[in-house]
């Protein structure tokens, strides 16, 4: 239970309206390169144009996302780290991480949304506002190395988690009455999946 009031708590802090861009915000942070150096400093992230800015003395240095493996940033708004991942062969993109595990749950800013994925306000959400945020992300289930929109979710998404856990996430989705249409709804269940694959692998390592 706590670690489900853990995620409720954590998806309504990331699901808060996003501010148009009026200048550039910077946080501390750090990169991981792909040659397996990393570099720490003041970081701006331009979602539009796949850009990550590094600011060290007093010196801005430009990345895209064919250098960068990965990187992070405090939000000092929602009071959490928020981690990015580059994913892509050709077309590399940055992904940022929402729910963490055997099946990650990542989102990306749309390419003609008008709001900056790096920074949110502190306001909470009416639901139209909310359903106008989710609209500028979409968001994806990492599974075996594919994503998965999340916006399949019955057809595409569901199936997959019920291969191996189909009794424990019916019951879940009984229990707490959980929706399909739910983009809250659809984190938390696969959040759970999450759970059940760590348990499992954890009984497995102590036989």
């Amino acid at each position: 239970m706590k670690s489900l009031l853990f995620l409720a708590l954590t998806l309504a802090n990331l699901q808060l309206l996003a501010s148009p861009i009026t200048n550039t915000t910077w946080y501390s942070g750090e990169i991981y390169f792909e040659n397996g150096t990393t570099s720490s400093g003041e970081i701006h992230y331009n979602s539009q144009k796949g850009i990550v800015l590094l600011k060290n003395q007093d010196a801005i240095k430009a990345y895209s996302n064919q250098k960068i493996s990965a990187f992070l940033f405090v939000d000092p708004q929602l009071n959490t780290i928020r981690r990015f991942i580059a994913i892509g062969q050709n077309q590399k993109g940055f992904f940022e991480v929402i729910v963490d595990g055997y099946c990650p749950v990542l989102r990306k800013a749309q390419k003609y949304a008008y709001l900056d994925a790096s920074h949110v306000s502190n306001e909470h959400l009416s639901d139209e506002e909310r359903s106008q945020h989710e609209q500028t992300f979409d968001y994806y289930m990492l599974y075996q190395g594919e994503l998965i929109p999340i916006r399949f979710f019955q057809k595409n998404v569901l199936p997959l988690l019920r291969k191996d856990f189909k009794n424990e996430i019916n019951g879940f989705m009984e229990t707490y009455q959980l929706k399909t249409r739910s983009l809250t709804h659809n984190l938390m269940v696969i959040n759970h999946y999450n759970q059940l694959k760590r348990r499992t692998k954890d009984l497995t390592q102590r036989q």
